[in-house]
């Protein structure tokens, strides 16, 4: 379906690969798309919906680079048996008919509990060993996970000093702070949204230190 009706040439609401792109999605933030409805089941394309969920992929691939770069600086993992249960619901979803809305509901549980235990460890090692589970599940998902680059590289130029970020980015981060300390996951991943509208990428270290870096606002 598309908005609700039916797609065909003759109403001239059939979209290419090329209309994605050049609507500002990634063909794999539309496969991530197709991921929401059951294949047994009709899926509705809207453009307002497939957006959406590219707001998430870029989410998803800003965590597995961001984990790449930590894993290159340690190697750290500490106890990894909590992930045992992610890696069965995974399991468990693909089981039960290929229920790909399961699926993807599991690695977008494992992605905010991963960021959830570093954040309140101080540390990277949740990040780092989920994104090897995640590498695990793209065996399924096919989002091209283990090609996204680091983050960071030690050719960036890095900077934590909010006095060179425009007043409503260091803004954002003041109130990103405050609702990291309520644990507000949820506000703070708006907010990191909110940042990279606006051309910075920010990157939190152990010891609740955040780095940041100008993005290029097309990638």
């Amino acid at each position: 379906l598309i908005d609700g009706g039916k797609m065909s040439k003759s109403l001239r609401n059939l979209y290419t690969t090329d209309d994605l792109i050049k609507n500002g999605v990634d063909p794999l933030a539309y496969r991530y798309f197709t991921f929401s409805a059951h294949y047994r089941t009709k899926l509705n394309f809207t453009w307002e919906a497939v957006k959406a969920q590219q707001k998430w992929f870029n989410r998803l691939r800003e965590f597995v680079a961001n984990a790449a770069a930590l894993a290159s600086e340690s190697s750290e993992l500490g106890d990894t048996s909590w992930l045992d249960s992610y890696r069965q619901q995974f399991q468990e979803a693909i089981d039960d008919d290929l229920n790909m809305p399961r699926a993807v509901g599991v690695v977008a549980t494992l992605v905010r509990e991963a960021e959830r235990r570093d954040l309140a460890a101080q540390t990277a090692s949740a990040r780092v060993a989920t994104r090897e589970l995640l590498l695990h599940f793209d065996r399924v998902l096919g989002l091209q996970l283990a090609a996204i680059q680091p983050l960071l590289t030690k050719s960036e130029t890095l900077s934590s000093d909010v006095d060179e970020l425009p007043v409503a980015v260091s803004s954002l981060l003041e109130e990103r702070k405050l609702a990291r300390a309520a644990k507000d996951f949820k506000r703070s991943d708006e907010i990191r949204a909110q940042v990279r509208e606006l051309g910075y990428e920010l990157i939190d270290r152990p010891g609740g230190v955040v780095e940041w870096k100008k993005v290029d606002l097309q990638t």
